[in-house]
């Protein structure tokens, strides 16, 4: 049975269906199997370490953003109650 055809048929991957294929890589399948590793683990952290430096400020911004509403609710209320005491006063 040819390991390279059934990757290919599984869907796996050109890739690695390429690092089961014995007439390409005749005893090579380990080394390709751990430089495609390599090569797959570098993608993933590149991605997660983009993910993480982009997610970081957003939600510092979700944050500051939600005390500032959190303050502004705080403090309208006081501030609109002077202001109609002031308006009653001096009208």
């Amino acid at each position: 049975e040819n390991i390279s055809k059934a990757a290919k048929s599984s869907g796996v991957g050109g890739s690695l269906a390429w690092a089961f294929n014995q007439q390409a890589n005749q005893g090579n399948t380990p080394a390709v199997l751990e430089t495609l590793e390599s090569l797959h683990r570098s993608n993933y952290n590149y991605r997660a370490n983009l993910a993480r430096f982009i997610a970081s400020p957003c939600v510092t911004l979700i944050m500051g953003a939600f005390v500032g509403f959190v303050v502004y609710a705080i403090y309208s209320v006081p501030v609109a109650i002077i202001h109609q005491t002031a308006e009653a006063v001096y009208p």
